[in-house]
């Protein structure tokens, strides 16, 4: 009997000394998520007909031309493909902590979507940065030959396009009709720098009982083609990637509001 109390009153102690009240640990996640005009992207089967089926697995397939831009061209998205790099968290004191480097993102593919930043520190961190696209120092030949994304995101090495290195983006789909292409492809044109940088101020107070916390970064898709800039996909029947005038463009509206960010405690 006395063992069986002693037993009994060492259980309950463990049980207590587990507080759930106690310092918490907080997890970062990093998610990315799209929409056109502010609704949740619905994509087109690449390639697909209409009637044919979804493939099972991928976000959703649409009939048609589901979404219409600033310049009035109805339009789908079969394929949306880009890198994000140099993603930083910084901290009021004046510290950064790098996240990713380099980060693919197949809006097809949701296992792409999220980035486990790991733990955080206790600290106060005021703002998040990271660059779309490549910059003159990572968007180098054959760099990321050992990732998965090498080949389909690699950039020409040409006189023309420039000295190789990766697409910063690939958005196609069709507009007018399902049978006429687009292909908005962003990068370094003309061995340009067309990356650009955006920064975003946040308030996260990281203490022992904050808990995890998710940063959701959106695109707005349809923004690309609107502010400063009204882009019609007429506007580039050929592709865009030795257009150095349609990236400056794409570069600016890309600056201007194509990315936003939300703070969630989980």
């Amino acid at each position: 009997m006395k063992k069986l109390l002693f037993l009994s009153s060492l259980f309950l102690f463990l049980g207590c000394s587990k507080d759930s009240n106690g310092p918490q640990t907080t997890i970062l996640s990093v998610d990315f998520t799209h929409t056109v005009s502010g609704s949740d992207l619905i994509m087109y089967p690449f390639g697909s007909l209409i009637g044919e089926d979804c493939i099972e697995g991928h976000l959703c397939c649409v009939s048609g031309l589901n979404y219409t831009n600033a310049a009035g061209d109805n339009y789908n998205i079969e394929r949306l493909w880009y890198l994000i790099t140099d993603i930083y968290l910084h901290s009021s004191d004046g510290s950064s902590k790098l996240l990713k480097e380099v980060h693919f993102i197949d809006a097809n593919d949701r296992s792409t979507f999220s980035i486990d930043a790991g733990e955080l520190d206790n600290g106060i961190y005021s703002k998040i940065t990271f660059t779309m696209g490549l910059d003159s120092n990572l968007n180098i030949d054959n760099k990321y030959v050992n990732q998965s994304w090498h080949d389909d995101m690699f950039w020409p090495n040409t006189p023309m396009m420039g000295a190789g290195g990766y697409h910063y983006m690939k958005l196609e789909g069709s507009f007018d009709t399902v049978a006429t292409k687009y292909n908005a492809h962003t990068g370094p044109t003309m061995a340009m720098d067309m990356s650009f940088d955006k920064e975003f101020d946040i308030f996260l107070n990281v203490d022992d009982d904050l808990g995890d916390v998710n940063l959701s970064v959106n695109m707005e898709i349809n923004n690309w083609f609107q502010n400063p800039n009204t882009i019609s996909f007429h506007d580039f029947p050929n592709g865009m990637m030795g257009s150095m005038n349609m990236q400056h463009k794409f570069e600016a509206n890309g600056e201007a509001d194509v990315f936003s960010i939300t703070t969630i405690n989980r």
